[in-house]
């Protein structure tokens, strides 16, 4: 595993943002968008995450839009990406739009981080 991944995080509730933030940010770079359209514009802009932390519903552009964008750029499609959601809508596309992992609202952020670890193992 890589010492200190860059982690995407968007999200549009800022008290778990913070909170995602403050736990990963001890061992991770993190990076954070409040919604999809940001985090394309920040990933244009040169920022190239190891892992993704991907909310599926948000203003602007949701999670939905923001992983197809993703899944279909040569660039970006292999970028694991982790939902994390309070609603399970995603569930019916998730083999569709390659989810690598879920978490449903709420969840245990010990758990979130050996699950990115898990992923560079």
């Amino acid at each position: 595993m890589k010492n200190s991944l860059r982690v995407l995080i968007i999200e549009d509730n800022e008290s778990l943002l913070l909170l995602l933030n403050h736990y990963l940010g001890k061992r991770h770079e993190v990076h954070s968008s409040k919604n999809g359209l940001d985090a394309m514009s920040k990933m244009s802009n040169g920022l190239i995450p190891d892992v993704i932390l991907l909310d599926w519903n948000m203003p602007i552009m949701d999670g939905e839009r923001f992983l197809e964008g993703i899944r279909s750029s040569s660039f970006y499609k292999n970028i694991p990406v982790i939902i994390i959601s309070g609603s399970k809508d995603y569930e019916q596309l998730s083999e569709k739009i390659e989810i690598t992992h879920s978490f449903y609202k709420p969840f245990d952020p010990k758990v979130l981080d050996q699950k990115i670890e898990e992923l560079f193992i």
